[in-house]
């Protein structure tokens, strides 16, 4: 017979993990057909950028990015950078759109956002 802290043990150990899994760093709410904006904080002159992980293009299209100077100074050269990410939602549900922050002649991935969309 095992003790019943062992339980405690064993459920928390299956279950946490499937907890964390479930955590976005942010969650939009948006109606069908209506675009939408996600910015995000970069250093191009540092060789990093955002790459979007493939996703379900029935319900949500990408409609494009841009990347501004996060400080507009003329006399400043290079610095930070917001990438502005469009999308409209074309369907009622939800998406997870999950973002990755890397040089992209790396495989590694500095940092990592997930945001869910959901579409009423």
């Amino acid at each position: 017979m095992v003790p019943a802290r062992w339980w405690l043990i064993l459920s928390v150990l299956v279950t946490v993990p499937a907890v964390q899994g479930c955590r976005y760093d942010t969650v939009i709410r948006t109606k069908v057909n209506k675009s939408f904006e996600i910015k995000l904080d970069a250093c191009h002159t540092c060789g990093y950028s955002w790459f979007l992980a493939p996703m379900d293009t029935t319900k949500i299209q990408h409609l494009g990015t841009t990347s501004e100077p996060k400080i507009k100074v003329p006399e400043l050269v290079g610095g930070n950078a917001i990438e502005t990410w469009s999308f409209i939602g074309l369907k009622k549900g939800s998406q997870v759109l999950e973002f990755y922050y890397k040089r992209p002649w790396l495989q590694e991935i500095h940092s990592r956002k997930k945001i869910k969309v959901i579409i009423k």
